[in-house]
């Protein structure tokens, strides 16, 4: 059942029928019994939605934090950051892992309404989404560039960082190594090089298949097998893993670095500073990132008029050693 069936029966128009089903202030007691009626009837609610809409002003928040994975450090660091504010606030928390699966993304935002006892969403999960999250009663935050509300890393800017720290120390053969979940940083990092060096080398971009180190692994094995002169003299990685699993095949083919290969990471998650060469990585803000998602989605909570919010929060360079001038 859609909440535009909803709003047609009650007579209101989608959005106030949204915030009447969210208990917003903006709306009138008189308006909110006439949605919560056509609801019923429609059987919009089950049970226990109905009443945790009841409850919701008497209880504690139950937040729900739907992550594409908690294997990778840079997930479970977010998840981590988050549940600690949560916890911070007197609220509990739900965490649900969609595995980067749109079919399971959407049956976990249809749990977090009809079965679990979910006030809000901290959705990690990026892209397009297949469905529409305005549908669903409840409110949402995307650690994403996607939705009507989102914080979200300004990667792009993090690149162009990274990019532009390649050319400040002489490097004109700058590659990518990725794999086909990063392809939008590719793109990012294409444009980057157009714009700061008027071109790049299709040759020396990689997107290898498999996850973290295995990918890196893949994409070293493809750097080492070109001829010297063909090769990038430095290169930037989707994320530290991929970094790890490239650094340990040029190593293992007598490659050094920085002196024959530069690298670049982006996360810069906490091995990254204690390798034998510490890797220079693009680093993410993530306590304003959690600081700012909870704002809004309190807001949202609190019934408070909002309208669409977006924040890109800046990424930081930590340079250490992998890189080095030539």
């Amino acid at each position: 059942m859609t909440l535009q069936k909803v709003a047609k029966l009650a007579g209101v128009s989608v959005s106030t029928a949204s915030k009447a089903l969210s208990d917003s202030k903006e709306v009138s007691g008189e308006t909110k019994a006439l949605v919560m009626k056509a609801a019923e009837e429609l059987g919009y609610f089950t049970k226990v939605k109905k009443r945790r809409f009841e409850n919701r002003r008497h209880s504690s928040s139950v937040i729900g934090i739907i992550c594409p994975e908690i294997i990778s450090v840079h997930y479970s660091e977010l998840v981590t950051a988050l549940c600690r504010k949560i916890d911070e606030m007197g609220g509990k928390v739900s965490v649900f892992i969609s595995e980067f699966d749109t079919k399971k993304l959407k049956s976990i935002f249809d749990r977090c309404v009809s079965e679990n006892e979910i006030d809000g969403i901290l959705c990690l999960e990026g892209g397009e989404m297949p469905f529409e999250t305005l549908d669903y009663p409840i409110p949402v935050v995307y650690l994403s560039n996607c939705g009507r509300y989102s914080v979200h890393t300004d990667m792009r800017d993090g690149i162009y960082k990274a990019v532009a720290h390649f050319v400040e120390m002489g490097h004109k053969k700058i590659g990518f190594a990725g794999e086909p979940l990063t392809v939008i940083k590719q793109e990012w990092f294409k444009q980057a090089m157009e714009d700061m060096t008027g071109s790049f080398d299709e040759k020396l971009i990689f997107c290898e298949e498999g996850r973290f180190e295995q990918s890196g692994h893949a994409a070293g094995m493809r750097i080492v097998g070109l001829e010297k002169k063909d090769r990038p003299t430095a290169i930037l990685c989707a994320y530290d893993e991929i970094a790890y699993g490239l650094m340990r095949v040029l190593r293992e083919n007598f490659l050094r670095i920085p002196d024959d290969i530069s690298v670049i990471g982006i996360n810069d998650i906490p091995t990254s500073r204690f390798l034998d060469t510490p890797l220079t990585s693009v680093r993410n803000d993530t306590e304003k990132i959690v600081e700012k998602a909870m704002e809004m989605l309190l807001l949202q909570l609190s019934g408070e008029k909002t309208g669409e919010m977006h924040l890109a929060v800046p990424c930081e360079l930590a340079v250490r050693s992998s890189v080095a001038k030539i």
